[in-house]
């Protein structure tokens, strides 16, 4: 660019042929990120209270761990929500909105998290299914493969925003805005999608393979199934943050920051689907216990 041009009045990428940028009022996806990130965060704040107030006079490993990415999950939202006049197309943002520091700062501060929450928030469930099922050897060496698995998956991520999303000795955080080395993260992302996608099938099926095999009513087990399906939401959006991921990878399409917004959109619902998934078992027990068996339901369901 040449010298005094006001970052300002450009846009931060080359608009489409016939496509004047659009600064004040653009398509974008904010009320889906804010609206996604505080409706996903309620109801897993109503299962998470739920699950520590059924399990509070005998914690276990798996309630502490879900406390750690309770905690976290809804600090990542928390950012991803701070984040959201910058979910629109890449095209219609100045390009001085990429080249400050405070950006960069909060681009740093999901990225740490990122790893960190999905590694607690699923080992939590896997957690769970060990205080469930492990009934045999077998059982117990099949659960701590996916604890293990899932550490491989996530545990490496906060390592390499370590190395390729914090400014080296005498730059500026928005320094990474050109330096090239941010975009460097995208290559885990194969290793990230996919690696999400089999470990959230693998804890969807787990208890359902089990649970198939119990010698108990057929209403019953359908019933113990139910607890689980929630899993499926985690499938789905891991399937998507993988697809939006891999495009970030691959495609040569320069409108980074709108495919970045449906990434952020879709591992909130990752992180909360888990919480809530986690806590099923928990708050089914509660509501069998102090709802189902009440005196007012008994009363409802004999009219």
């Amino acid at each position: 660019l040449p010298p005094g041009v006001d970052l300002c009045a450009i846009p931060a990428a080359a608009p489409p042929e016939g496509h004047i940028p659009n600064f004040a009022n653009p398509v974008d996806l904010s009320v889906e990120t804010l609206a996604v990130g505080a409706v996903f965060t309620v109801v897993a704040t109503i299962y998470f209270v739920g699950r520590l107030y059924t399990n509070r006079n005998r914690m276990k490993w798996a309630d502490y761990l879900t406390i750690i990415g309770f905690c976290m999950s809804a600090a990542y939202t928390g950012i991803i929500m701070a984040l959201y006049p910058y979910a629109r197309h890449q095209y219609d943002m100045p390009a001085c909105w990429y080249t400050t520091d405070h950006i960069w700062k909060l681009l740093f501060a999901q990225n740490m998290l990122l790893g960190l929450t999905q590694f607690f928030v699923k080992a939590a469930i896997l957690v769970v299914f060990f205080q469930l099922f492990a009934v045999n050897k077998k059982m117990r060496w099949v659960i701590y493969s996916g604890v293990i698995f899932s550490g491989l998956i996530y545990l490496p991520h906060p390592i390499l925003v370590a190395i390729f999303n914090t400014p080296r000795a005498g730059e500026r955080w928005a320094d990474l805005a050109t330096n090239g080395r941010p975009q460097m993260l995208t290559f885990y992302a194969p290793i990230h999608g996919f690696g999400s996608v089999i470990l959230d099938i693998f804890i969807f099926l787990v208890p359902l393979l089990i649970l198939g095999k119990l010698h108990v009513p057929t209403k019953k087990r359908l019933q113990l199934m139910a607890v689980f399906a929630v899993g499926i939401l985690g499938i789905i959006s891991s399937i998507f943050s993988c697809y939006w991921r891999m495009d970030m990878l691959v495609s040569s399409n320069t409108d980074y920051t709108w495919r970045q917004a449906q990434l952020f959109i879709w591992i909130m619902v990752e992180h909360n689907a888990a919480l809530i998934a986690g806590s099923m078992p928990a708050v089914a027990a509660f509501v069998r216990t102090n709802v189902a068996g009440s005196t007012f339901v008994s009363s409802l369901r004999s009219r």
